[in-house]
């Protein structure tokens, strides 16, 4: 059996004002998952996953292009 995945389209400019309201301790996570009309489950995978990539895409890279 497969995992569900959540159907709602999320805009990711939205995603991330929410996340840092939420962080910033300005927004509960149950209001920004209200706001994009998920779950706190679902509001929960979905911020880790880009907790995730931002500390991914702040490890130093060798240098060059």
């Amino acid at each position: 059996m497969g995992r569900r995945r959540s159907s709602a389209k999320v805009n990711p400019t939205q995603m991330m004002q929410l996340i840092m309201q939420v962080r910033g301790g300005m927004l509960s996570a149950k209001d920004a998952a209200a706001q994009l009309g998920i779950s706190r489950k679902t509001w929960y995978e979905r911020e880790s996953r880009a907790m995730t990539a931002m500390m991914e895409a702040l490890e130093a890279q060798p240098p060059g292009r």
